[in-house]
């Protein structure tokens, strides 16, 4: 099925559902989806290995907004758009259909713009896990699967954040819910990596990926907090990664502390430069 004949069905799907959602074939190839006055599009960008950066072995969508010319111009996160859509029509601000028709244009995007046999990371809202009583992921992976895509390459990832904590239960049984169907898992860990329940979370969780926030320069000399770091790094053997590096310090600190995985601007400029010099 083309991309064009993804998004009709998609789009008849949505109107049966009455969801509000609606997507949109850009003349340059690009998918974007409306819901409550916003329109989003994508960011598909490369995780590389750090000591061979030449080595793609997954990508992350994230939310962009989109320019006039619908070009994607910000990532944000899906909070950020949910606030954005009530205050267009609080109707169509659901946070279960923003999240999977967010999913669904990176999803359709992610066929065009790279190799679809490598890991795809897609963000879930908590509040979407907590907002579907069972069976989480069912929805989504028809839509991989139509795409053509296998559900074992889709690793969810689900930011941690205290302010969940009281729902601890509920979130570790919805993405248990995803594992079942045969999703991987991410948790993706932001610049507090003492957040009260980590630890316990990981345990139980025991997710295939961690997604981390490279720190600042600064942290350089936390001699707890690289500690802190390093235990991240290799409690999922491998396969715990710095995120949003920008700066050469950041992908320093990656090497020193043995994440063998990392993304982010500088790694696309030390693989952009290398390939000027061969």
């Amino acid at each position: 099925m083309s991309l064009q004949h993804l998004v009709e069905y998609f789009n008849e799907r949505f109107e049966q559902e009455a969801s509000g959602s609606r997507l949109a074939f850009q003349n340059n190839g690009f998918v974007t989806g409306s819901l409550g006055g916003v329109n989003v599009g994508s960011l598909i960008t490369p995780v590389r290995q750090t000591f061979n950066y030449h080595t793609i072995p997954a990508y992350i969508a994230q939310i962009a907004l989109m320019d006039p010319q619908f070009m994607p111009i910000q990532a944000v996160e899906t909070g950020q758009l949910l606030a954005s859509a009530a205050r267009h029509n609080a109707e169509a601000a659901s946070i279960v259909n923003l999240d999977r028709l967010c999913r669904i244009v990176h999803i359709l995007n992610y066929l065009t713009a790279t190799p679809s046999n490598r890991v795809l990371f897609l963000d879930v809202d908590p509040r979407h896990i907590l907002g579907v009583d069972r069976n989480h992921g069912v929805y989504f992976e028809e839509a991989i699967l139509k795409c053509g895509l296998a559900v074992n390459n889709i690793a969810i990832a689900m930011v941690v954040n205290d302010f969940y904590a009281p729902y601890h239960n509920q979130i570790i049984h919805g993405l248990r819910n995803y594992r079942q169907r045969g999703y991987q898992l991410a948790l993706n860990i932001g610049l507090r990596y003492g957040t009260k329940n980590l630890p316990q979370l990981i345990t139980e969780l025991a997710p295939d990926y961690l997604c981390i926030n490279a720190p600042d320069e600064r942290y350089a000399d936390n001699i707890i907090g690289l500690n802190l770091l390093k235990n991240l790094a290799e409690m999922t053997n491998g396969k715990a990664f710095l995120q949003h590096i920008g700066r050469q310090a950041q992908f320093e600190l990656a090497e020193k502390l043995g994440f063998e995985l990392v993304h982010g601007e500088y790694c696309e400029q030390l693989a952009a430069d290398a390939l000027r010099c061969a």
